[in-house]
């Protein structure tokens, strides 16, 4: 091989190795300018993630996904019927502040939570504050899942006038915060809680003398 050749490879591969040797030097530099993470350093970030948090002043406006991330979270998963109302906060559906703050009062972000929330009501004033009562009813008008065993059939959103309908409110039936698979069928079950022969008309399971 011509010595011309030769001399050129040598000078071309020596060039490599200096720019990769400066490279390294160029990273090594940068590498020793991070801040040093001591294992303390590193136990007390640890420490920090998982914190215990314990709630002394409760309010309204406290962080609820702190504890009820699953809650918060199902607002933005399309199964749940919290994801189709963005608009609303925690505390325009879970309004009783003064009961809410007394039960959050010492509570731990390590505490157990509950699986439903039964230590406060959500007022149907909320939801129909945009949904109208009559156009509901209409909606529903063929609607005939709430249908008992002697085949009459109710219409959900316009229910006769009793005491204990009115004591009804949307979320016995309508779920915010988990999949609901078969409203037709939660909702049925709901009035049979009461009208446990499936026979919706009063004076026809229990004769009076």
């Amino acid at each position: 091989m011509d010595n011309s050749i030769r001399n050129k490879r040598k000078t071309k591969v020596r060039a490599a190795c200096a720019v990769m040797g400066a490279m390294s030097i160029l990273v090594l530099a940068l590498y020793g300018c991070q801040p040093a993470q001591t294992s303390d350093t590193a136990s007390k970030s640890d420490a920090a993630a998982t914190e215990s948090i314990t709630l002394t002043d409760w309010s309204p406006s406290t962080d609820c996904a702190t504890c009820h991330s699953n809650e918060v979270s199902s607002e933005a998963d399309t199964a749940c019927t919290a994801s189709k109302h963005a608009s609303l906060s925690c505390a325009d559906c879970h309004s009783d502040t003064e009961k809410l703050a007394k039960l959050h009062n010492g509570t731990s972000s390590d505490d157990r939570q509950p699986t439903r929330l039964k230590q406060t009501e959500v007022s149907s004033e909320v939801c129909l504050g945009c949904h109208d009562q009559s156009e509901l009813a209409q909606k529903t008008a063929s609607v005939t899942a709430l249908t008992d065993s002697n085949g009459k059939t109710v219409n959900p959103h316009d229910l006769p006038a009793t005491e204990t309908h009115q004591a009804i409110t949307c979320t016995n039936c309508h779920t915010m915060h988990s999949e609901q698979t078969d409203l037709d069928g939660d909702a049925k079950s709901y009035c049979t809680s009461c009208h446990h022969a499936d026979v919706f008309e009063c004076y026809t399971c229990h004769q009076h003398g």
